[in-house]
């Protein structure tokens, strides 16, 4: 069972640096392919997960089942992403200008993703294990180390192959319809069901998402 601490905060969370100091170049030069547009360099990419490694937010969750089981989705209807994990939820709001240059539901899907492990970071965990259901099959692709040829998209993917490298937990994603998605009602503004509590830690949004989005 998951438990909030109040107050707790969290200056370091263990997260793991890659072994080997070459590897944000090594990221770089991989996407050179012209199939792909240019994805952002290991500058800024370095600079979120530090970022995120000093934040001092909480509050720290603890006492969690492994795999945490976590879901995402998004109704771009309502301009809401909303992600949850374990009995705990958070939602985060698409700006209007979002849904241009090739940014659709998938892309809004994939940053979902994203802003889940900056949640869990933010709220202090530390694994071993979460499993992220989303019913976008384009999300989970990118998730698991596949590339796209949507720009954006692929953007998203580096981001997530860098993050993955240094997070103290491993990720799973897992398709699932979206009736059986948890996090589908409340991506529609709708009231949770009962036994998901919404918090709202601040959450480090990188810097290339914030023209598009922001907590709720």
């Amino acid at each position: 069972m998951l438990a909030l601490n109040a107050g707790a905060r969290v200056a370091s969370v263990g997260l793991k640096r890659p072994v080997a100091t070459p590897a944000p170049l090594a990221l770089a030069v991989r996407h050179k392919s012209k199939l792909f547009a240019p994805v952002p360099r290991a500058a800024p990419v370095k600079k979120e997960i530090a970022v995120i490694e000093t934040a001092h937010i909480g509050p720290k969750l603890q006492n969690i089942n492994s795999p945490l089981d976590c879901w995402v989705d998004v109704a771009p209807s309502k301009s809401l992403i909303a992600v949850v994990f374990g009995p705990y939820y958070q939602v985060f709001q698409l700006k209007p200008n979002w849904q241009t240059s090739g940014r659709d539901a998938n892309w809004a899907e994939t940053v979902a993703i994203e802003l889940l492990t900056r949640a869990l970071v933010a709220h202090g965990y530390t694994g071993p294990s979460i499993s992220v259901r989303s019913d976008s099959a384009t999300a989970l692709r990118v998730l698991n180390g596949g590339k796209c040829s949507v720009k954006d998209i692929e953007e998203c993917g580096a981001r997530l192959r860098y993050v993955k490298e240094v997070l103290p937990f491993k990720i799973e994603g897992l398709k699932v319809p979206g009736k059986h998605n948890v996090a589908d009602a409340i991506s529609r503004g709708k009231k949770a069901k009962n036994g998901f509590t919404e918090v709202k830690c601040p959450v480090i949004i990188p810097e290339a998402l914030t023209p598009y989005v922001a907590p709720a």
